[in-house]
């Protein structure tokens, strides 16, 4: 699994970053079509990643000149070739997802039988369990942007409440929704004079308390500024120029460009499925199985 992972978030990333031209762009007045999902970048925040350092330090090296500065977002830069802070909920990751089990007894009943020719007993039963998930942010991360976001929870509570959840990234929200499922069950027991029949209803409860992380991370481009035009060493075509487009994915990692913004997760749900049984002290026991219906979905 945690290579099935690794994969995932590598095609993902190269999915973020192959919607970007991975080489130099020029600056000779071409202009970018790409529009920031969530919210440009501040050049503070470009500063607390380091990605001015590491955007000079490679354009110094690969162009063979010593750049001015690099800059995310210039001022006045008009050519669309931004950098921006984005969410990308895709790439949640859930921790201990496994649930504690437990049997729930949810209906119990004892009866005596006292005709000495002994007869039956019928219970009609109905109960009704109430199913939660809560889902909290419980950090935020440093960006000075505020994006909201909305991720998906994983398909066992998905099939169940059919809900995702909204986060900000600078707020510690916390959100629950609820439905209820109803057991049912009629069971009729032959008795026996002077015999007591223990009746039960119970189903198996399910605990999850989980954590989850996303990542908010810088994508796009940073500008690389110099005091005399210069060209693209593999691509000298494209002219020389006082500046260049380079791509943050071309030199910083992945997780050099992210924030990570934490929360949890917590559900109590139950099996589809409950028994009925009944147990009597002259030594006679019996069982059905039973299936619940889901409803009544709210938050």
């Amino acid at each position: 699994m945690k290579y099935q992972a690794l994969i995932f978030i590598f095609v993902f990333v190269v999915g973020i970053f192959g919607k970007l031209n991975l080489k130099p762009i020029p600056g000779n007045g071409i202009k970018s079509d790409q529009v920031c999902e969530y919210a440009l970048a501040s050049q503070a925040d470009c500063n607390n990643l380091q990605i001015p350092t590491s955007c000079t330090n490679y354009c110094s090296s690969y162009f063979g000149m010593n750049t001015d500065a690099c800059y995310c977002n210039a001022q006045g830069d008009t050519s669309g070739f931004n950098a921006c802070v984005q969410a990308l909920p895709n790439l949640v990751q859930y921790s201990n997802l496994q649930p504690t089990s437990a049997d729930k007894v949810m209906i119990s009943d004892t009866y005596y039988e006292g005709n000495q020719n002994g007869g039956s007993k019928t219970w009609t039963e109905s109960s009704a369990q109430q199913e939660t998930l809560t889902v909290s942010s419980t950090s935020t991360v440093g960006f000075q942007e505020s994006i909201s976001y909305t991720v998906k929870v994983p398909f066992v509570f998905s099939s169940t409440f059919g809900v995702d959840f909204s986060f900000s990234s600078t707020q510690m929200t916390s959100q629950t929704h609820s439905n209820t499922i109803t057991f049912s069950d009629t069971t009729t027991e032959a008795t026996k004079y002077n015999c007591t029949y223990n009746y039960s209803l119970d189903s198996s409860e399910q605990l999850y308390s989980s954590n989850w992380q996303i990542p908010i991370c810088v994508t796009g481009y940073t500008r690389c500024d110099f005091p005399s035009p210069v060209a693209d060493p593999n691509d000298p075509s494209q002219g020389s120029h006082y500046y260049w487009y380079i791509p943050v994915g071309v030199y910083m990692p992945f997780k050099g460009l992210c924030q990570y913004q934490e929360g949890t997760l917590q559900s109590t749900m139950f099996s589809s499925n409950c028994t009925s049984c009944v147990t009597s002290n002259c030594g006679s026991k019996s069982c059905q199985f039973d299936t619940g219906v889901t409803g009544n979905s709210g938050s």
